[in-house]
């Protein structure tokens, strides 16, 4: 896997203007991912007759990734219609309304916001944002945990055993 291609996320940053933001979903889109299809349709296992296992790693690595370079392949024409008027004509009237909902539609498929409510210990109450890129974090949550274990059985644990004896 090239984890280099869904880590491209991580450079993403919600502070963008549009106009950024819509450059990076373009080159974003430029990445080939053609070889995670191959990856896929290459996952066999011999003692997987109902394809279990393999609809698993599906589900959770791999539909989370297409559904974010769909997205925003979808949204592509979109993005470089907007630019060329902007480029051609920047006093054209433009429904930047559309692109800010295009991009809020993109980010909810990688970005995670969760706002927390806390009370000091004078009784304030403030409050703030966690922000977190929840479809790497998510992946990688999944190739170290019951993707190694599907793919290389409880070795990780065999080998921390053996090294306690």
């Amino acid at each position: 896997m090239h984890e280099i291609d869904i880590r491209a996320t991580l450079k993403y940053n919600l502070s963008w203007n549009d106009e950024k933001k819509i450059s990076f979903f373009l080159k974003f889109n430029e990445i080939d991912f053609d070889e995670w299809d191959g990856y896929i349709r290459d996952i066999q296992f011999l003692l997987d007759p109902k394809h279990k296992k393999r609809d698993y790693i599906y589900r959770k690595i791999y539909e989370p990734i297409e559904k974010l370079t769909a997205k925003v392949a979808y949204m592509e024409r979109h993005f470089r219609y907007h630019k060329e008027v902007l480029e051609t004509n920047s006093l054209t009237l433009r429904d930047t309304g559309a692109m800010k909902k295009f991009i809020r539609e993109i980010e909810g498929l990688f970005i995670e916001k969760i706002t927390h409510t806390e009370i000091d210990s004078d009784g304030q109450e403030f409050v703030w944002t966690e922000i977190s890129n929840k479809l790497v974090h998510s992946i990688l949550l999944e190739l170290n945990g019951n993707y190694y274990n599907l793919m290389y059985g409880r070795k990780e644990e065999k080998n921390n055993e053996q090294d306690e004896i």
